[in-house]
């Protein structure tokens, strides 16, 4: 049986993390350097943050319990043991 750890998972989300904030410290820089400070920027970009804030804390509060040293499995040789039995055939 092939397997992976859980945590592998993390690493594809840290790197979602990783570009979002690059992106989002690139809008709100080029947001400063366009001096663009008008009520409905600040409004957004306040949302913007707000949102964020509130996703990354639940997603801190519903992954905290998780196991993540269990092993997941990508191949195991049992999947196909009875793919092909007889018992299937038979209506």
């Amino acid at each position: 049986m092939v397997t992976i750890p859980f945590y592998s998972v993390l690493f594809v989300y840290g790197f979602f993390l990783l570009t979002f904030t690059t992106f989002a410290l690139f809008n709100i820089g080029h947001l400063v350097r366009t001096g663009t400070f008008t009520l409905a920027s600040f409004f957004v970009t306040f949302l913007f943050l707000s949102a964020t804030a509130i996703i990354l804390w639940f997603t801190w509060n519903l992954l905290s319990g998780v196991d993540w040293t269990m092993p997941v499995p990508i191949w195991n040789a049992e999947w196909l043991r009875n793919f092909f039995s007889p018992n299937q055939l038979v209506i």
